[in-house]
């Protein structure tokens, strides 16, 4: 059997906890395996923001984060996912990539854990939240269930992630001896969506302000020595217009 096998359900079968644990797997595979191929490179950053308080104290946190892993697992911090505690940077390192990871799950082992150790490989936390009943529309409609919160956490580039789905998040240049760490500006994580990091979105909105500038311009040409010469274009002016004309909505999409 495989790991993400299909459960085969029956009238009258004695149900259990693994066959409910089995199905999650069986879907989340079957997504995974669906999606997957679609997109080459389909994990990334789509919302990135770090926190500049903890900089200041020598560590590097993160205020908010979405995106994907390389194994398909999503992440929102703060809306669905807590954040990951902030990680403390020594005065030696340098020059380091600090990566966003996830225990990768492992057959046989457990995918939960019940209390707060750091070492361990579970995937997720048990938290207790009261969940309402949406169909019953009463006062005390709610009872406790026990969710999985992922155990999403920060380290250095430089230690063995193996056992780790990751993605870098930021890169360390230096710490300072005022306990400041200085993150490197030339750093990009990877991404599904410009936006999401700020120095790309600062290109991309740099580039769309040259073309329609150079657009205007050759505009102003075009029309010119259409007019000056009887209604004659210069065809090499009207293929870079055009050329910009074409690539401007790309940019502003």
């Amino acid at each position: 059997m495989s790991w993400y096998s299909k459960v085969v359900w029956s009238e009258g079968m004695f149900l259990r906890p693994q066959h409910f644990q089995q199905q999650d797997r069986y879907l989340e595979a079957l997504v995974r395996q669906s999606c997957g191929p679609l997109r080459p490179y389909g994990w990334g950053v789509v919302e990135l923001a770090l926190d500049r308080e903890a900089l200041a104290l020598g560590k590097v946190g993160i205020t908010i984060a979405r995106g994907l892993l390389p194994d398909g697992t999503p992440f929102s911090i703060p809306d669905h996912d807590p954040p990951p505690a902030p990680l403390d940077i020594d005065a030696e390192v340098r020059d380091t990539r600090v990566m966003l990871a996830l225990p990768l799950r492992r057959t046989g082992m457990a995918d939960v854990e019940r209390g707060d150790y750091q070492d361990t490989a579970a995937r997720y936390r048990a938290a207790a939240r009261e969940v309402r009943d949406n169909n019953v529309d009463t006062a005390n409609n709610s009872a406790h269930v026990e969710i999985g919160e992922r155990r999403l956490r920060l380290f250095l580039d430089t230690r063995d992630a193996s056992d780790y789905t990751c993605i870098g998040i930021a890169q360390v240049q230096e710490k300072r001896p005022d306990q400041t760490v200085v993150l490197d500006a030339d750093y990009l994580p990877p991404c599904l969506d410009c936006r999401g990091v700020l120095a790309l979105k600062g290109f991309v909105t740099e580039v769309l302000g040259l073309l329609h500038q150079r657009g205007d311009a050759l505009s102003e040409r075009v029309v010119g020595a259409g007019a000056s010469r009887g209604g004659g274009l210069d065809i090499a002016q009207f293929l870079r217009l055009q050329a910009v004309n074409r690539f401007e909505p790309l940019f502003a999409h």
